[in-house]
């Protein structure tokens, strides 16, 4: 896992380090560069008024100084190249998911805020943001139930629940219904049979 953790923090700071440079050169005070093991964050001193080119300058760049470091990677025909491209491009979609405060979100917020007021550009992104991750978390439970449904899991623990959204990871099901019980095979058939 050494490996791993030096590739990850490596793109981190090379990430981080495009969001710096081009804020160094538009003279954003810049009050802290935070490093965590998920990814990092440039804290500002620079308040709200700021160009809003300026921002998205900034913001794009720390994708982009990560793109042209993977390309230059592959052009040194690095070793491990496809593990580092995993990696890279795990924390280049992570970053750009339409979530705010990710660079992602950051970017329709400001595109928005073209077109809105500092207040409304805000709760325009804030519910973009939590429509998303409603969403994801349906298509993340679906994935669950159908792994459980196509390949099964030989579980030990068992549990009595009365529907299909009280499933755990870690234990195999029988569901109550009115009283009478039911496998968690014979509820998964019908839900994905009848879909």
């Amino acid at each position: 896992m050494f490996k791993e953790a030096c590739i990850l923090t490596i793109l981190i700071i090379i990430h981080e380090l495009g969001h710096f440079l081009v804020a160094f050169i538009f003279r954003w005070p810049i009050s802290s560069i935070n490093l965590y093991p998920y990814g990092g964050l440039i804290k500002f001193n620079a308040g709200f008024n700021k160009p809003i080119k300026e921002e998205i300058i900034i913001t794009l760049m720390g994708s982009v100084a990560q793109i042209i470091f993977f390309q230059c990677l592959v052009w040194w025909k690095v070793r491990d190249i496809e593990l580092i491209k995993s990696y890279h491009y795990g924390i280049l979609f992570f970053n750009l998911l339409p979530i705010y405060p990710l660079d992602g979100g950051k970017l329709i917020h400001l595109f928005i805020s073209y077109f809105l007021s500092f207040k409304k550009s805000f709760r325009a992104i804030f519910c973009l943001s939590y429509v998303y991750i409603f969403f994801l978390l349906i298509y993340l439970y679906l994935n669950f139930i159908l792994e459980r449904y196509l390949y099964g899991h030989n579980l030990k623990k068992r549990a009595i629940i009365n529907n299909v959204d009280q499933f755990y990871r870690d234990k195999v099901h029988v569901i109550k219904h009115h009283d009478h019980y039911h496998t968690e095979r014979d509820i998964l058939c019908e839900k994905f049979v009848k879909s």
